[in-house]
């Protein structure tokens, strides 16, 4: 009978001493990659590529976030066209009505995260971007509320909040 009891605390002991094992290898290892300036892999890279093309760190290093931005958004719009694709397939099998497929698509863009989608889709929308463009050229708005005022629109707000 005592040994039941017994069994489960070596056990739980055990499991214990692993996690912990675990947790400071995963530590060691996420430190390790930081060296010891701190900068991270990216960082690495950038200063690496820069020597090797003779190049100014920060011109590099804003080259690869750019990159990194665009090729986000343009797998961001591939999800997209295929979601809209789907969609559409929806609508011509009779599912979904294309008022119910065009809310369901301003929505997945709303979740998704980069204003150049939201850009995108207000240029569908010309008179009303350009209206948006002249306010913050007038500096009757920054862009910052610009853009937030345009994702009320796009979600089907009749009025932006006051900012």
């Amino acid at each position: 009978m005592g040994e039941g009891p017994m069994k489960k605390r070596w056990i739980t002991l055990l499991a214990v001493v692993l996690l912990a094992i675990g947790l400071s290898l995963s530590a060691t290892v996420i430190l390790a990659g930081r060296g010891d300036s701190g900068l991270f892999d990216t960082d690495k890279l950038s200063v690496r590529v820069a020597a090797l093309l003779g190049l100014d760190e920060t011109v590099v290093d804003d080259a690869i976030k750019q990159a990194r931005r665009e090729l986000w958004d343009e797998g961001l719009q591939a999800k997209l066209s295929i979601y809209e694709a789907k969609l559409t397939a929806m609508v011509e099998e009779g599912v979904l009505t294309q008022e119910q497929a065009d809310e369901k698509l301003k929505e997945s863009l709303l979740k998704s995260k980069g204003a150049t989608v939201l850009k995108k889709v207000a240029s569908k929308d010309e008179s009303l971007q350009e209206k948006f463009t002249a306010m913050v050229e007038k500096g009757a708005l920054t862009q910052e509320q610009a853009d937030e005022k345009l994702r009320w629109i796009l979600a089907g707000k009749t009025k932006a909040k006051s900012s």
